[in-house]
Protein backbone atom coordinates (compact mmCIF):
# COMPACT_ATOMS: atom_id res chain seq x y z
CA UNK A 1 0.00 0.00 0.00
CA UNK A 2 1.99 2.86 -1.00
CA UNK A 3 -0.63 5.73 -1.29
CA UNK A 4 -3.48 7.14 -0.05
CA UNK A 5 -4.29 9.54 -2.77
CA UNK A 6 -7.05 8.98 -5.18
CA UNK A 7 -7.31 10.21 -8.54
CA UNK A 8 -10.58 12.42 -8.39
CA UNK A 9 -8.53 14.51 -5.80
CA UNK A 10 -5.44 15.08 -7.48
CA UNK A 11 -6.71 15.99 -10.58
CA UNK A 12 -9.15 18.60 -8.01
CA UNK A 13 -5.87 19.74 -6.63
CA UNK A 14 -4.00 19.54 -10.42
CA UNK A 15 -6.85 22.05 -11.47
CA UNK A 16 -7.39 24.42 -8.55
CA UNK A 17 -3.31 24.93 -9.18
CA UNK A 18 -4.09 25.67 -12.64
CA UNK A 19 -1.24 22.72 -14.13
CA UNK A 20 -1.96 22.15 -17.55
CA UNK A 21 -0.72 18.56 -17.45
CA UNK A 22 -0.73 16.19 -14.78
CA UNK A 23 0.59 12.04 -15.09
CA UNK A 24 -0.56 9.03 -13.03
CA UNK A 25 2.12 6.69 -12.51
CA UNK A 26 1.23 3.33 -10.01
CA UNK A 27 3.39 0.83 -9.36
CA UNK A 28 3.93 -1.52 -12.18
CA UNK A 29 -0.07 -1.43 -13.04
CA UNK A 30 -2.42 0.96 -15.17
CA UNK A 31 -6.06 -0.19 -14.02
CA UNK A 32 -6.24 3.78 -13.18
CA UNK A 33 -5.48 4.95 -16.35
CA UNK A 34 -8.85 4.94 -18.34
CA UNK A 35 -10.58 6.79 -15.73
CA UNK A 36 -7.37 9.48 -14.73
CA UNK A 37 -7.75 9.79 -18.59
CA UNK A 38 -11.00 10.70 -18.88
CA UNK A 39 -11.08 12.35 -15.35
CA UNK A 40 -8.17 14.79 -16.95
CA UNK A 41 -10.10 15.31 -20.22
CA UNK A 42 -13.08 16.57 -18.48
CA UNK A 43 -11.15 18.96 -16.52
CA UNK A 44 -9.01 20.27 -19.10
CA UNK A 45 -5.72 18.94 -17.66
CA UNK A 46 -3.12 17.20 -20.10
CA UNK A 47 -3.08 13.19 -18.59
CA UNK A 48 0.22 11.82 -18.98
CA UNK A 49 -0.49 8.11 -18.54
CA UNK A 50 3.16 5.76 -17.19
CA UNK A 51 3.95 3.63 -14.61
CA UNK A 52 6.39 3.33 -11.77
CA UNK A 53 8.48 0.39 -12.88
CA UNK A 54 10.34 -2.55 -11.33
CA UNK A 55 13.19 -3.11 -13.09
CA UNK A 56 15.90 -5.99 -12.96
CA UNK A 57 19.36 -4.14 -12.33
CA UNK A 58 20.96 -2.38 -15.62
CA UNK A 59 24.69 -2.31 -13.96
CA UNK A 60 26.99 -4.72 -15.10
CA UNK A 61 29.03 -4.87 -11.81
CA UNK A 62 25.39 -5.36 -10.48
CA UNK A 63 26.74 -6.52 -7.18
CA UNK A 64 27.62 -2.80 -6.27
CA UNK A 65 25.38 -2.74 -3.43
CA UNK A 66 26.33 -6.32 -1.93
CA UNK A 67 29.74 -5.33 -1.68
CA UNK A 68 29.13 -1.88 -0.11
CA UNK A 69 26.03 -3.01 2.10
CA UNK A 70 25.87 -6.45 2.30
CA UNK A 71 22.49 -6.44 0.89
CA UNK A 72 21.42 -7.58 -2.93
CA UNK A 73 18.98 -5.68 -4.76
CA UNK A 74 17.20 -7.76 -7.02
CA UNK A 75 15.46 -4.71 -8.56
CA UNK A 76 15.08 -0.66 -8.89
CA UNK A 77 12.18 1.61 -9.60
CA UNK A 78 11.97 4.23 -12.08
CA UNK A 79 9.40 6.11 -14.35
CA UNK A 80 8.39 5.21 -17.56
CA UNK A 81 5.56 7.34 -19.44
CA UNK A 82 4.16 6.52 -22.47
CA UNK A 83 4.52 9.44 -25.16
CA UNK A 84 1.82 8.89 -27.66
CA UNK A 85 -0.98 5.57 -28.18
CA UNK A 86 1.93 3.35 -29.25
CA UNK A 87 3.93 4.19 -26.14
CA UNK A 88 0.62 2.74 -23.70
CA UNK A 89 0.05 0.02 -25.86
CA UNK A 90 3.70 -1.06 -25.25
CA UNK A 91 3.65 -0.24 -21.55
CA UNK A 92 0.40 -2.69 -21.47
CA UNK A 93 2.63 -5.34 -23.59
CA UNK A 94 5.42 -4.17 -21.50
CA UNK A 95 3.59 -5.37 -17.80
CA UNK A 96 1.87 -8.10 -19.42
CA UNK A 97 4.86 -10.07 -19.98
CA UNK A 98 6.60 -9.16 -16.66
CA UNK A 99 3.77 -10.73 -14.56
CA UNK A 100 3.41 -13.85 -17.13
CA UNK A 101 7.29 -14.24 -16.41
CA UNK A 102 7.24 -13.76 -12.61
CA UNK A 103 5.22 -16.64 -12.20
CA UNK A 104 2.46 -16.91 -9.80
CA UNK A 105 3.05 -15.29 -6.47
CA UNK A 106 6.09 -14.34 -7.98
CA UNK A 107 7.20 -10.39 -7.93
CA UNK A 108 7.47 -9.31 -11.04
CA UNK A 109 10.03 -6.89 -12.59
CA UNK A 110 11.19 -5.61 -16.25
CA UNK A 111 14.15 -6.79 -18.29
CA UNK A 112 16.24 -4.68 -20.11
CA UNK A 113 15.33 -6.88 -23.01
CA UNK A 114 11.68 -6.24 -23.02
CA UNK A 115 12.60 -2.34 -23.41
CA UNK A 116 14.08 -2.78 -26.80
CA UNK A 117 11.84 -2.04 -29.28
CA UNK A 118 9.45 0.71 -27.13
CA UNK A 119 12.12 3.12 -26.34
CA UNK A 120 10.88 5.82 -29.41
CA UNK A 121 7.65 5.72 -27.73
CA UNK A 122 8.20 5.95 -24.11
CA UNK A 123 10.09 8.47 -21.85
CA UNK A 124 11.85 7.34 -19.14
CA UNK A 125 12.67 9.09 -15.83
CA UNK A 126 15.41 7.62 -13.75
CA UNK A 127 13.61 7.74 -10.32
CA UNK A 128 13.88 8.80 -6.97
CA UNK A 129 15.93 7.15 -3.99
CA UNK A 130 14.30 3.81 -4.91
CA UNK A 131 15.96 4.05 -8.41
CA UNK A 132 19.61 2.81 -9.69
CA UNK A 133 21.46 5.24 -11.03
CA UNK A 134 20.48 7.14 -6.93
CA UNK A 135 21.24 4.17 -5.49
CA UNK A 136 25.03 4.15 -7.12
CA UNK A 137 25.44 7.46 -6.89
CA UNK A 138 24.94 7.45 -2.95
CA UNK A 139 27.12 4.91 -2.64
CA UNK A 140 29.99 6.64 -5.04
CA UNK A 141 29.46 4.20 -7.61
CA UNK A 142 29.92 7.42 -10.35
CA UNK A 143 31.11 5.46 -12.82
CA UNK A 144 29.04 2.06 -12.71
CA UNK A 145 26.20 5.40 -12.52
CA UNK A 146 27.54 6.35 -15.55
CA UNK A 147 27.03 3.58 -17.44
CA UNK A 148 23.81 2.54 -16.07
CA UNK A 149 22.22 6.23 -17.39
CA UNK A 150 24.39 5.59 -20.90
CA UNK A 151 22.15 2.47 -21.30
CA UNK A 152 19.00 3.89 -20.29
CA UNK A 153 19.81 6.42 -23.48
CA UNK A 154 20.56 3.76 -25.65
CA UNK A 155 17.66 1.79 -25.21
CA UNK A 156 14.93 5.07 -25.30
CA UNK A 157 17.21 7.30 -26.58
CA UNK A 158 19.43 10.79 -25.95
CA UNK A 159 15.60 13.05 -26.36
CA UNK A 160 13.92 10.03 -24.19
CA UNK A 161 15.85 10.10 -21.05
CA UNK A 162 15.40 12.40 -18.08
CA UNK A 163 17.68 12.12 -14.48
CA UNK A 164 14.87 12.76 -11.46
CA UNK A 165 15.86 15.36 -8.87
CA UNK A 166 13.31 14.93 -6.14
CA UNK A 167 13.36 16.52 -2.51
CA UNK A 168 11.26 15.10 0.49
CA UNK A 169 12.94 17.00 3.39
CA UNK A 170 15.30 14.15 3.22
CA UNK A 171 19.00 15.02 3.97
CA UNK A 172 20.45 12.40 1.43
CA UNK A 173 18.61 14.05 -1.03
CA UNK A 174 20.24 17.11 -0.78
CA UNK A 175 23.46 15.63 -0.44
CA UNK A 176 23.55 13.99 -3.68
CA UNK A 177 22.18 16.54 -5.86
CA UNK A 178 25.39 18.06 -7.26
CA UNK A 179 26.54 14.23 -8.17
CA UNK A 180 23.14 14.05 -9.97
CA UNK A 181 23.34 16.99 -12.01
CA UNK A 182 27.13 16.54 -12.71
CA UNK A 183 26.25 12.87 -14.04
CA UNK A 184 22.90 14.68 -16.20
CA UNK A 185 25.43 17.27 -17.77
CA UNK A 186 28.42 14.43 -18.43
CA UNK A 187 26.35 12.10 -20.15
CA UNK A 188 24.55 14.87 -22.01
CA UNK A 189 20.88 14.56 -20.35
CA UNK A 190 17.93 16.91 -19.12
CA UNK A 191 17.14 17.38 -15.22
CA UNK A 192 13.27 17.17 -14.13
CA UNK A 193 11.79 18.12 -10.72
CA UNK A 194 9.44 15.29 -9.73
CA UNK A 195 7.73 14.84 -6.80
CA UNK A 196 6.23 11.32 -5.25
CA UNK A 197 2.91 11.96 -4.53
CA UNK A 198 1.35 9.64 -1.33
CA UNK A 199 -1.08 11.74 -0.38
CA UNK A 200 -2.57 15.11 -0.61
CA UNK A 201 -1.78 17.23 2.18
CA UNK A 202 0.55 17.44 4.80
CA UNK A 203 -2.01 16.22 7.28
CA UNK A 204 -3.01 13.20 5.33
CA UNK A 205 0.26 11.54 6.51
CA UNK A 206 -1.04 9.45 9.14
CA UNK A 207 -3.92 8.12 6.69
CA UNK A 208 -1.57 6.15 4.66
CA UNK A 209 -0.11 4.64 7.75
CA UNK A 210 -3.32 3.89 8.33
CA UNK A 211 -3.96 1.78 5.38
CA UNK A 212 -0.79 0.25 5.43
CA UNK A 213 -1.82 -1.56 8.97
CA UNK A 214 -5.06 -2.98 7.35
CA UNK A 215 -2.91 -4.30 4.73
CA UNK A 216 -1.02 -6.37 6.71
CA UNK A 217 -3.83 -7.02 9.05
CA UNK A 218 -2.10 -4.89 11.92
CA UNK A 219 -3.21 -4.00 14.72
CA UNK A 220 -2.56 -0.49 16.53
CA UNK A 221 -3.44 0.24 19.80
CA UNK A 222 -1.89 3.50 19.40
CA UNK A 223 -2.65 6.08 17.13
CA UNK A 224 0.65 7.62 17.51
CA UNK A 225 2.48 4.68 16.10
CA UNK A 226 0.55 6.18 12.67
CA UNK A 227 1.89 9.54 12.85
CA UNK A 228 5.12 9.20 9.74
CA UNK A 229 8.45 10.15 10.58
CA UNK A 230 8.45 12.44 7.12
CA UNK A 231 5.31 13.74 5.98
CA UNK A 232 6.68 15.48 3.03
CA UNK A 233 5.46 12.65 0.30
CA UNK A 234 2.28 15.34 -0.70
CA UNK A 235 0.95 16.78 -3.94
CA UNK A 236 2.63 20.36 -3.96
CA UNK A 237 1.93 23.04 -6.11
CA UNK A 238 3.88 24.11 -9.21
CA UNK A 239 5.01 27.25 -7.08
CA UNK A 240 6.26 25.38 -4.76
CA UNK A 241 8.15 23.02 -6.53
CA UNK A 242 9.46 26.17 -8.35
CA UNK A 243 10.71 27.43 -5.07
CA UNK A 244 12.45 23.86 -3.94
CA UNK A 245 14.70 23.75 -6.87
CA UNK A 246 14.99 27.42 -7.57
CA UNK A 247 18.82 27.08 -8.22
CA UNK A 248 17.67 24.46 -11.10
CA UNK A 249 15.23 26.20 -13.06
CA UNK A 250 15.16 24.18 -16.04
CA UNK A 251 14.14 21.04 -13.83
CA UNK A 252 10.59 22.67 -13.19
CA UNK A 253 10.41 23.76 -16.79
CA UNK A 254 11.24 20.13 -18.33
CA UNK A 255 7.95 19.10 -16.38
CA UNK A 256 6.51 21.26 -19.20
CA UNK A 257 8.78 19.92 -22.31
CA UNK A 258 7.63 15.87 -21.24
CA UNK A 259 4.14 17.41 -20.94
Amino acid sequence: MGSALRIKDMIRAAYESRMPALALTDHMNMSGAVRFYDLCMENGILPVLGIEAELEPFCAKAKVSDELDGQERKSFTSVILAKNNAGYSALCSILSDAYAASGEGGRPAIKKEQLKDSGGDLIFLTGGSEGEVYDLLAKGAVLEATEVLGEYVRLFGKGNVYLELQYHGREEEIAILKSQTDLAKTVGIPVVATNECRYLRKEDAGILGLLEAIDQGKTVDDPRELTPKNNQYYFRSPDEMCRIFQNHPEACDNTLAIA
